[in-house]
This record gives structure tokens, C-alpha cells and sequence, in this order.
């Protein structure tokens, strides 16, 4: 047992986590979970050769379940994903112009958790190795 980066304590910790969110790389997958991924010199060619990477970037024994299930992915992470997958019906989202540039204005919007959603993503990412 090691202690855990989040909590601090004690406990047995995950082997794999992601240190981004599976979500955030929804549009990239293949239909068999895997990354699509092509090289910019390869795109000019007429047969490009594509390489499928294993889905995301992990680390292992960094959290332990209860930080990783209950409080990133299970307050934070599904939070931001219900809202960008419009499955939160609280949040009400309207695109809208200022000037050139295009808006989205967001209302109802849980601020601590839209915020620890993406300090927790530079929580992992400065806590990982590599």
C-alpha cells in the first residue's frame, strides 16, 4: 500500500487511471475504442497509415477508488461531461455572436465543480511521472 496523492492516506490505489478524461477524447476513437491518430507528413499521402494508440494517457498508483471514483470522476469529471453532452437539463446553454467570434453562454452552471473539474485534471497531470 501506498498513500494516495489526493487524500494522503494509506490504501491500495489504482493501477490505470487516466490523467485526462476519458470523455474529452470521445471524437478520436475508432468504433473499437482506440485512438485514431495520423501524422501530419502521412495526411499528403494517398494511403496515409493511420495508427490506433491505446485510448488516452495512464498512470498507475497515483489516487486511490474513493478519490478517483467518488470525488473526481464522480463529482467532477460527470459533471463537466453531462453539461458538454447536454444531459444535465439544469444547465441551460445558448450559442450566441459578439462581434467576429462565436459564444456559448452557459447558466445555472455549478461554478466550485466546473472549476475543480479542470484543477483536477491539472492536479493529475502535475502529479503524474512523465
Amino acid at each position: 500500500m501506498k498513500n494516495c496523492k489526493l487524500c494522503v492516506f494509506e490504501k491500495d490505489l489504482i493501477k490505470k487511471s487516466h490523467i485526462y478524461p476519458d470523455f474529452l477524447y470521445k471524437d478520436l476513437y475508432d468504433k473499437n475504442h482506440k485512438i485514431i491518430a495520423v501524422s501530419t507528413e502521412e495526411i499528403i499521402k494517398k494511403n496515409p497509415r493511420i495508427s490506433r494508440p491505446s485510448s488516452g494517457v495512464y498512470e498507475g498508483n497515483l489516487l486511490c477508488p474513493d478519490c478517483e471514483n467518488k470525488i473526481i470522476s464522480g463529482k467532477y469529471e460527470s459533471y463537466l461531461a453531462d453539461i458538454m453532452f447536454r444531459k444535465n437539463k439544469d444547465i441551460k446553454c445558448t450559442k450566441g455572436k459578439s462581434v467576429d467570434l462565436e459564444i456559448l453562454k452557459v447558466e445555472n452552471l455549478n461554478y466550485e465543480r466546473f472549476k475543480n473539474f479542470f484543477l483536477s485534471v491539472l492536479f493529475r497531470a502535475d502529479i503524474c511521472t512523465f
